[in-house]
């Protein structure tokens, strides 16, 4: 573990090979001194910038993955713009995704679905054979048939 300390205001750690902004101001102080520490070869420099997620009080949140299709399916029952269905044994079941019944779907593969008829949502979702990427809004109520 390395600390470096310019102030009591400002220490930046770094773990195996990661460094972690305690004051996010200092940051440019930081990666010039990297910087020239790799110029001279002393350290190998790869940078992540990692936005930090933050969302306003009552926001409902929002995640996103990509989702590997298995003969062409997701293994999902949608209706409308919502999750209708995980199918059991599924691509979305087997690979862990945290897919709930009644999750909203706001992108599909990047495009905003949001008054979009279902016919178009399903042909975005089989746009692509092999993947699928989708950003879902979490249902904090019980999912119901209508």
């Amino acid at each position: 573990m390395l600390f470096m300390r310019r102030s009591n205001m400002e220490t930046k750690e770094a773990m195996n090979s990661e460094i972690q902004y305690r004051d996010p101001n200092s940051a440019a102080k930081v990666m010039c001194f990297l910087m020239v520490l790799g110029f001279l070869g002393i350290l190998t420099i790869t940078i992540a910038f990692i936005a930090k997620q933050t969302r306003p009080i009552g926001e409902i949140p929002h995640y996103s993955f990509n989702l590997s299709k298995v003969n062409g399916t997701c293994g999902l029952v949608i209706r409308g713009n919502f999750i209708a269905e995980v199918i059991p044994d599924g691509p979305a079941a087997i690979q862990g995704s945290d897919i709930n019944r009644g999750d909203t779907i706001v992108n599909v593969n990047g495009v905003p679905v949001r008054n979009m008829s279902h016919s178009r949502i399903v042909s975005l979702i089989k746009e692509y054979p092999e993947y699928v990427f989708f950003e879902l809004r979490e249902n904090d109520e019980p999912f119901e048939e209508l």
